[in-house]
Order: C-alpha cells, then structure tokens, then sequence
C-alpha cells in the first residue's frame, strides 16, 4: 500500500523524536545542555501527537490537507525544475576591475616625494624665519645704540660697535636674500602619478562594464530566443523590444 502524505508526515515527526530523544540522552551522559533538548523533544512529542489527531480526523479533513499537502510538494517540484532551466540565463555580477599595482606603487612614492618636498618647505621656512629674527635682532640693537647717542649718552667702543652691526646686517640680509632665492620646489610628483592612476582606474572601470554590459546582452539575446522557441504561437509572451532600447542602438550607445 502505497504511503499518504499524512502517513509520511507522522514517519518523520516519529523519527524527529527518536532523535531529540537520543539528544537528552547525550546531554545527561556529558553533561551538556537539557534544558534545550528537552524543550526539543517537548515540540518533537507535540508535532507527533498533533499528526496522529489529525491523521484519526474524519476522511473528509483528512483528504482536504493531503491534497493540499500534495498540491504543495509539486509546486515545489515544478519550480525547482523550472529555476534549474531559468538558471542557465543568469548573469553573474560584474568583474573585478584590473588596476596595474605598478600604477599603484608610482602614486605611493609620489606622495611620500610630496611628503618629503613639504617637509623641506618647512624646513627651508623655519630658517628664513630665523635669519629675518636675527635680522632684526641686530637692527634693533642698531637703532637702540643711535638712540642713546642722540640722548647724550656716548661711549668710546660705539663706532666699532655701529660698524660691527652695518656689517652684520649686511651679511645677514645677503644671507637671506639667497636663502630665500634657494626655496625648494613645490610639490607636484601626486599631480603627474594621478594623471596616469585616473586614466588606468577609468579603464578598468570601464572594460569591467563592458564585459558586464556584453553578458547581459548575450544573456537578453539567449533568454530571448529561448522564449520566442517556446512561447510559438502565444506571441504575446514572446519579448517587445523596448523602445529605448532601439532609441540606444539609433543614437549610437551601442
């Protein structure tokens, strides 16, 4: 005799509580967690003993869940059978753009050459801050010794002192004045690397959506075939181009 649904049903609830059954065992042989298997064998016991009250129901409610149990499993069946077909016109996502690590090495050793060329800046500007102090420094000593003299107030070392300062602001402005002329470069070794790194990032991108753009296409043009073979006289289930899809080809997209 062949077995029901219903009898099926009642198998594997029997066999889900042998099971949780062999569960509490082990749990008490090692100790483990019986509080969850016998909350297990608690549902298992009580899914069993739903299907047995269900199964001594009269014929009629009987018949209606087989039959709905029935028609349930070949829907299953008749949508796995058609995803298996289905899947042969999937399109998987995109490919993974390809970027030379070359490309990559030359912008990590452009910035840290711009790394290097600021530091130098600074280096070069703390410097020139130093020398227009001490500039300063000597001038103002300068001015102070000219002050005292028009106050009255004269020494006999102020002429080699007054001459000593001249000659050092003298010396201190040329020193500027060429410290100044010898400032490093800006940097710019980033700007010339981005330029190539742009270019090469663009092209990966965009070879990567073509190939993605390519298989849809080719997936489009074989789900299309395979629907116009088999809808055959049922021409409204066979694919209408859309119209923008004729506008991109008119205009050149393609």
């Amino acid at each position: 005799m062949t077995a029901t649904p219903m009898t099926a049903n009642i198998e594997r609830a029997e066999a889900a509580v042998a099971r949780a059954r062999d569960s509490l065992d082990a749990a008490l042989t090692e100790g483990g967690d019986t509080h969850a298997a016998r909350e297990r064998l608690e549902a298992a016991e009580a899914r069993l003993r739903d299907l047995v009250a269900m199964s001594a129901a009269p014929a009629e409610a009987v018949g209606a869940s087989d039959l709905e149990a029935a028609a349930a499993e070949l829907v299953r069946e008749a949508t796995a059978e058609l995803m298996s077909r289905l899947v042969a016109f999937q399109v998987l996502g995109p490919t993974l753009p390809e970027i030379p690590i070359s490309l990559a090495m030359a912008v990590v050793q452009a910035r840290e050459a711009d790394e290097q060329d600021r530091a130098a800046i600074q280096d070069h500007e703390a410097k020139g801050d130093h020398l227009r102090e001490r500039l300063s420094a000597v001038q103002a000593k300068r001015e102070a010794l000219l002050a005292r003299r028009l106050g009255g107030t004269e020494e006999d070392s102020d002429a080699a002192t007054l001459a000593l300062l001249d000659a050092d602001a003298r010396g201190l402005a040329d020193l500027l004045h060429r410290h100044e002329a010898q400032r490093p470069a800006d940097p710019h070794h980033s700007a010339a690397a981005l330029v190539h790194w742009t270019a090469a990032t663009r092209l990966a991108y965009l070879s990567s959506l073509k190939t993605h753009a390519e298989a849809l296409q080719q997936a489009m043009l074989t789900a299309a075939k395979e629907l116009s073979q088999q809808a055959g006289a049922d021409t409204h289930l066979r694919l209408k181009p859309a119209p923008a899809l004729a506008g991109a080809v008119k205009i050149g997209v393609f």
